[in-house]
């Protein structure tokens, strides 16, 4: 289960998280569940994951309920690679959202400490 939004701010932010991310959890948590939906687009977001090479990830959680899924990953902090900083988590993020078929950005929040960044993101169910 993913890290409570509040514990999550006062660990890698030192405070409150921004109002639009306690928005977007507000409206997660008060969302019902499609059983059906929701294991197999987190299925495909897991498998999806897996195939972006050096991410370095050393957790990843997804929850999805009716309309949106949670996505929060931890992986080991970004590093040079033939003068190329790679694994930057914007630069996951936006790998994953092209493999999904997303066509606009989404908001990510990214914080880090000790040699890892996580960041967390909502993703909101695609038209089928």
């Amino acid at each position: 289960m993913a890290m409570p939004l509040q514990m999550w701010g006062e660990r890698f932010l030192g405070g409150p998280v921004s109002s639009l991310f306690q928005q977007k959890e507000n409206a997660f948590v008060a969302e019902p569940l499609d059983p059906l939906w929701s294991r197999s687009r987190e299925a495909e977001i897991l498998g999806q994951m897996a195939q972006i090479s050096g991410i370095r990830l050393i957790n990843i959680e997804v929850e999805c309920r009716t309309n949106t899924c949670r996505l929060q990953w931890t992986q080991n902090a970004p590093v040079f690679v033939e003068g190329e900083l790679r694994g930057m988590p914007n630069v996951v993020h936006e790998a994953l959202l092209a493999r999904l078929g997303y066509t606009q950005m989404i908001p990510l929040g990214t914080a880090g400490d000790a040699g890892a960044m996580t960041s967390l993101t909502y993703l909101p169910r695609q038209q089928d």
